[in-house]
């Protein structure tokens, strides 16, 4: 049974009006509204608005109705006068990028938007994203990184939710925060699919009249040293412990994945320039049901994966394993719950409050979940969210890894990409010259700023080690006999020094070749040295200056 409501309702907006149609199913009416001109033409370019109501003729939901329909009209910021008779608003280039961007995407299988939805979570996001914000980006392109701009797409989104719920400030703060997150991966996914580069908007989230610390993105370097000390500072108490939190904090797994580790797994390797690292393969994690004890099956196929463990975090797994050793068993020694303890506990000593957890809570998802439960599904998303989120930050900013090796280590598709390529990508990423670049890469991020980086020379070591270009390095030799370094050093200026500096137990023999300065290109090279010398048992201190 169907009918339309006896008379249209006007807008706001002369020569226009809301049509609003009644449609029973069961008990419950449903109300759906659309914006038409005078001469009933129906507008083009807004979605119709649906609302349940108790009768057909129910006066409240028909304002809503019509509230929701004029926010939609409003949200172009045209005045009548500017809208021709089929109802076309002008676009800009820029706009029209954005445009053909978005028809890309919707052609797209929806799983592919973004790596960690479902389909059904894609369909409804972008659903909302087409209905209710690409308007609002493709009329503000021109002026795209603004805050008025931004505060233009949260009013849609706060309008959209105020027609339909009221009173609740908590929970439209949610609703505009997780619609603002969906519509920033859509609108990065956009970006990757256009052919020139898209404006830059502004999806951060705003609540005016409120304090809110930014949303997290990652640690201050402070903070992270902070971290260090506390966990090099728990090893002699508690190495069960310390273990899973260097899975996270160094190699990016995820909190239940942390606390099934076999440690006694992870492989040693050395790259060509000496570097030791840990390499270990992800394949269990805690039962979400059965709490304690280890599963096989993983969130995602992705997730059985091959992690590295830096230099710093193989040394602190190798230290802990020394004081704490572990047999494999079904039941795990530390479980989320006390995990997440202790992430909370490390938290408070670096300074991030009960109040701000709630927050990052809120951003990576969680925010209907009640901290104060202490729900362990919600804390151990909340560490998985702020510790790996930070890993990819360093990985990305400081170690120079791509964005597709940073979405195989933590155990992501790739996005963009089919079926196909992702598996040709896993297979290119496991090859052993490959994981030793990625541990190469993985040590410009120091864990100890005032440490040298060091080399480690074994009989296994490679004839020619590229130098990293570090201003200190320490050349160690962990063999039990003498090693034959030949090192063919580069200056950047005539007369800069070299200094080298050997251990006690070390008696270099150094012989140095000064070459001619070569003029064929002045900059960066205009000075060359050689040095060859013999290292005993300790190691040597290169200051290059």
């Amino acid at each position: 049974m169907s009918k339309i409501i006896d008379n249209p309702f006007p807008t706001k907006y002369p020569g226009i009006m809301a049509v609003i149609t009644a449609k029973k199913k069961g008990n419950k009416w449903y109300l759906t509204g659309k914006l038409k001109n005078t001469s009933g033409k129906t507008l083009t370019g807004y979605q119709p608005c649906t609302r349940t109501a108790k009768t057909a003729d129910d006066l409240i939901i028909c304002k809503e109705i019509v509230f929701t329909l004029e926010s939609k009209l409003q949200s172009k910021k045209q005045s009548t006068a500017d809208k021709d008779a089929d109802n076309t608003v002008p676009v800009s280039p820029a706009g029209e990028k954005i445009q053909m961007a978005f028809e890309k995407v919707k052609a797209m299988d929806p799983k592919k938007i973004h790596g960690a939805w479902s389909r059904s979570t894609a369909v409804t996001a972008r659903k909302y994203f087409e209905r209710n914000i690409l308007e609002v980006l493709i009329q503000c392109a021109e002026e795209s990184y603004t805050q008025e701009t931004s505060i233009r797409i949260q009013g849609r989104i706060r309008d959209i939710f105020r027609a339909s719920k009221s009173g609740d400030l908590e929970a439209e703060n949610r609703t505009v925060f997780r619609h603002l997150q969906e519509a920033e991966k859509i609108y990065r996914c956009m970006d990757s699919q256009s052919e020139e580069p898209l404006p830059i908007f502004d999806f951060d989230f705003d609540t005016p009249n409120r304090n809110r610390k930014e949303q997290f993105k990652s640690f201050s370097q402070e903070d992270r040293l902070k971290i260090v000390d506390i966990l090099e500072g728990m090893i002699a108490n508690k190495p069960m412990v310390v273990k899973r939190m260097v899975a996270m904090f160094d190699a990016g797994l995820r909190t239940g994945e942390a606390c099934a580790v076999q440690f006694e797994n992870i492989r040693e390797e050395v790259t060509p320039t000496g570097i030791r690292y840990g390499l270990y393969c992800v394949e269990g994690q805690e039962d979400p049901a059965n709490k304690g004890k280890v599963t096989k099956l993983l969130k995602t196929a992705n997730a059985y994966r091959t992690v590295l463990f830096s230099s710093w975090g193989y040394g602190m797994i190798c230290l802990c394993n020394q004081l704490a050793p572990e047999t494999p068993s079904d039941t795990l020694p530390v479980t989320s719950v006390a995990l997440c303890k202790e992430f909370r506990r490390i938290m408070g000593e670096i300074g991030i409050t009960p109040e701000t957890l709630m927050l990052y809570r809120q951003e990576s998802g969680n925010a209907e979940l009640d901290p104060a439960a202490g729900e362990t599904l919600a804390d151990a998303k909340l560490s998985d969210y702020i510790m790996r989120r930070d890993r990819a930050s360093r990985w990305k900013n400081v170690c120079g890894m791509s964005s597709a090796e940073i979405d195989m280590l933590l155990g992501h598709k790739i996005n963009g990409v089919n079926t196909y390529m992702h598996r040709k990508c896993r297979n290119e990423f496991t090859q052993p010259e490959n994981l030793d670049r990625l541990a190469e890469l993985n040590e410009n991020f120091r864990y100890h700023p005032d440490i040298p980086p060091e080399i480690s020379l074994t009989d296994r070591s490679a004839e020619i080690i590229p130098l990293p270009p570090r201003r200190v390095q320490i050349i160690r030799n962990n063999s039990d006999h003498p090693i034959e370094v030949l090192l063919n050093l580069q200056t950047i200026e005539p007369g800069d020094s070299i200094i080298e500096r050997g251990a006690s137990a070390c008696r270099p023999e150094a012989s140095v070749q000064s070459l001619p300065v070569s003029m064929k290109n002045p900059r960066p090279a205009l000075g060359k040295g050689e040095k060859e010398e013999k290292y005993d048992d300790g190691k040597a201190d290169l200051s290059l200056g």
